[in-house]
């Protein structure tokens, strides 16, 4: 424990979170308004560090089949005319944010349909001293964001695969893996049943180029779907170890072209794909986020 009281890692939050304050009051000392918000602003991160450190989801079930039913209305409302529905979210601090479905302004080709962002909590808790204005932007967990529709690059399902297997290797000679391995190996939980990753990354480019270039644009979400794979394979094994058997699964929220890969390279490690909030809303009790 720190001299205030906390864990180092709460106690660094609190750190962060003082100096981005106290950056930005230096700042702008000479104008009222500005304070005013900055103090807002750092009563709104209190909150979110808070909610985290009392072990609130951020993205519980309640949340999502609520989002889900209002998407499911909302469809039904703009296709009858009703151009002004919105989705409405009250989040884990009591923080209410709406969208509307419809992309904001005239129609371009950045801006074709609308996606559901899902915000780690380290945008909300983990202030930086260096670009203190980023506190003053706040996301909310889960929200509504507009861009183009994804579309397939043209790699084939083989070289999509070898380009995963390839940071797949990697990860799993990595010493991360092996300390994540000893971490979930020798903790002491209840049977978990089901996994649920946000933000994993796109396995796909943008655009067919080189080989090369492929490797280089999923390695970051390669890896950590590879990370997820351990913990669904470490886990698995432990459990059933312990007599906790009844299978255990990872749930992915990803595009159609990602679920296909998904399911021909890692399939048979229990790796699925939700298909919105829907899926990841229903099915076991026992959930770890990632």
């Amino acid at each position: 424990m720190s001299d205030l009281g906390f864990e180092p890692r709460e106690d660094m939050l609190w750190t962060r979170l003082e100096a981005a304050a106290s950056q930005l009051a230096i700042q702008h000392q000479d104008n009222e308004s500005m304070i005013e918000q900055i103090a807002e602003a750092k009563e709104l991160v209190e909150d979110y560090i808070g909610a985290y450190e009392r072990g609130r989801p951020f993205w519980s079930r309640d949340v999502m089949a609520s989002l889900d039913r209002q998407i499911d209305a909302l469809v039904q409302a703009v296709d009858a005319g009703d151009k002004d529905a919105v989705v409405t979210i009250e989040d884990v601090v009591g923080r209410e944010r709406s969208w509307s479905l419809t992309c904001p302004g005239p129609p371009n080709k950045d801006r074709e349909t609308y996606h559901i962002r899902y915000c780690v909590h380290q945008h909300m808790t983990h202030m930086s001293p260096k670009f203190p204005e980023s506190m003053m932007d706040i996301e909310t967990p889960i929200g509504i964001v507009y861009g183009t529709k994804p579309k397939p690059s043209g790699w084939s399902l083989a070289e999509l695969e070898a380009a995963f297997r390839v940071h797949q290797a990697a990860w799993q000679h990595s010493t991360a893996c092996g300390a994540l391995i000893s971490i979930l190996g020798t903790s002491s939980t209840s049977a978990i049943r089901k996994i649920v990753c946000f933000g994993l990354g796109r396995l796909d480019d943008w655009a067919k180029t080189t080989h090369e270039k492929l490797a280089t644009s999923v390695q970051r979400a390669a890896t950590q779907h590879a990370a997820a794979l351990t913990m669904v394979e470490t886990l698995t094994a432990k459990q059933d170890k312990d007599g906790n058997t009844g299978g255990h699964g990872t749930l992915l929220h990803a595009g159609p072209r990602i679920r296909r890969h998904g399911k021909g390279a890692a399939g048979e490690a229990r790796l699925h794909c939700a298909r919105g909030p829907q899926g990841l809303s229903r099915g076991g009790r026992a959930h770890a986020r990632v």
